[in-house]
């Protein structure tokens, strides 16, 4: 999905309403959890982008012929022959690199990725062209639009980026959590003052970089996860619940404990005088 147009996004029914494109927002970062980016037993941003690199690299080199990607495709099966965490989701050999500066992760087949000139070549990836196309995860009807344009404006990150915003119920779990203590609705005057930005960044980052996630190198996205009871959290004890459970998810490991509950507890805390400090 990465990589589409809003053209293509308009087409698909019952999308068009949406006027954030959260696959590839900005030149900034992308999204490709949907083609199985993170469901990998290593899925920490250095492996990551090395194998994004090496594949981009092959590709660049590979003609835009039926038998000459067939051969890409199996040449990056041999080379990675890595094991999925989720049998039933693929994971595209044709993600990769669409910019120099490799900011931008995507489909290598989309028509708009360099040297494929207008071609539209998605046919050829495991899911066929139409269901890259059309298929739009949860993040797009589940994400409130001002919760979104915030953190468009905030994640520069490709990597975190997509851990984030392919999972709605940390997102509304987090905003809840902070607007609970805030007494009000975080507002973007606020938010991106120094040094809020960055204590909430830090908070966002935790999708990657959770202190008590030491021993795992998992990092699995929850796109297909629809979030469920997000916007009946009534209190701050299940708004951290929530919160843990899908760190709980992203590394494969056991956070629901009473340090994990005081570490989030003081970065709450941390945020809220920032925030409402006059300076």
């Amino acid at each position: 999905m990465s990589g589409s147009t809003m053209q293509e996004q308009r087409n698909c029914a019952g999308i068009g309403h949406i006027q954030l494109n959260l696959c590839r927002p900005d030149d900034r970062k992308s999204c490709a959890a949907c083609c199985g980016l993170y469901n990998v037993s290593d899925g920490t941003r250095p492996t990551l982008a090395a194998k994004l690199e090496k594949r981009t690299s092959l590709f660049r080199t590979t003609l835009r012929t039926v038998p000459a990607l067939d051969a890409y495709q199996c040449s990056i099966r041999d080379q990675e022959n890595s094991s999925t965490l989720d049998s039933v989701i693929h994971v595209c050999e044709f993600t990769g690199f669409l910019d120099l500066n490799q900011k931008i992760v995507g489909c290598l087949l989309h028509p708009s990725a360099p040297g494929n000139d207008g071609t539209d070549l998605r046919g050829l990836c495991f899911y066929g062209s139409m269901a890259c196309k059309c298929f739009f995860c949860p993040a797009w009807s589940e994400i409130p639009a001002s919760y979104a344009q915030m953190l468009l404006d905030i994640l520069d990150d490709w990597h975190v980026y997509g851990l984030v915003m392919t999972d709605p119920g940390f997102i509304h779990s987090l905003f809840r959590l902070l607007e609970m203590n805030l007494g009000e609705p975080v507002a973007a005057e606020h938010l991106y003052k120094m040094p809020v930005l960055n204590i909430f960044k830090s908070m966002l980052a935790w999708k990657d970089s959770w202190p008590f996630n030491t021993s795992s190198n998992v990092r699995r996205s929850r796109y297909y996860f629809k979030p469920t009871g997000s916007d009946i959290l009534q209190t701050e004890a299940e708004c951290k619940r929530s919160i843990l459970e899908s760190l709980q998810f992203t590394f494969s490991l056991d956070h629901m404990n009473l340090d994990a509950l005081d570490f989030m507890q003081e970065q709450v805390e941390e945020f809220v005088c920032a925030y409402n400090s006059p300076c």
